[in-house]
C-alpha cells in the first residue's frame, strides 16, 4: 500500500505545482474526474497509459512518479548487480526495450513483498542460466 501513497502524493504534487485542476487533468486523461481523484487519494493506481500520459503532461520522467529517489539510489549503486561490472553500465541500464520499460513499469506498482519475491526470481533464474 505504501508504493500507491508514494505515486498518489507525487501526481498531486505535480498537478499542484503545473496548476492543473483535477478536472482539467481528467479532461487530459481521457477519463472520469473521480478516477483521477481516486488516483490522488490512493484509492486506485493508475494505468501504465496513464502514467505515461502524466509524465508527458508533467514533464518528468517515470521515474519520477513511479519511484524514490533513495530507491533509485540504492538500486544503481549495489555492487552485486551484474551490469554495475559493465564499463558502459550507464548506458545499458537506460537503453531499454519497450518491453523491458513495460516489465520495469508493473513491477514498480507492485508492493514490496511481491518486488522481492520477482527480484529472487529473477536472480535465481540468471544464476541457474
Amino acid at each position: 500500500m505504501e508504493g500507491i501513497k508514494i505515486i498518489s502524493d507525487k501526481i498531486k504534487k505535480y498537478r499542484k505545482e503545473c496548476g492543473y485542476t483535477q478536472k482539467r487533468l481528467a479532461e487530459l486523461l481521457e477519463i472520469d474526474r473521480s478516477t483521477y481523484a481516486y488516483y490522488e487519494s490512493g484509492r486506485i493506481k493508475p494505468d501504465i497509459n496513464n502514467v505515461m500520459k502524466l509524465c508527458k503532461i508533467f514533464n518528468v520522467n517515470y521515474e519520477d512518479i513511479l519511484e524514490s529517489e533513495s530507491e533509485t539510489q540504492n538500486n544503481l549503486h549495489d555492487s552485486n548487480f551484474p551490469c554495475n561490472n559493465l564499463s558502459s553500465g550507464s548506458n545499458y541500464m537506460y537503453n531499454l526495450t519497450k518491453k523491458e520499460q513495460e516489465i520495469i513499469l508493473y513491477y514498480r506498482l507492485l508492493s514490496p513483498e511481491k518486488k522481492e519475491e520477482i527480484r529472487e526470481e529473477i536472480i535465481k533464474r540468471y544464476k541457474d542460466k
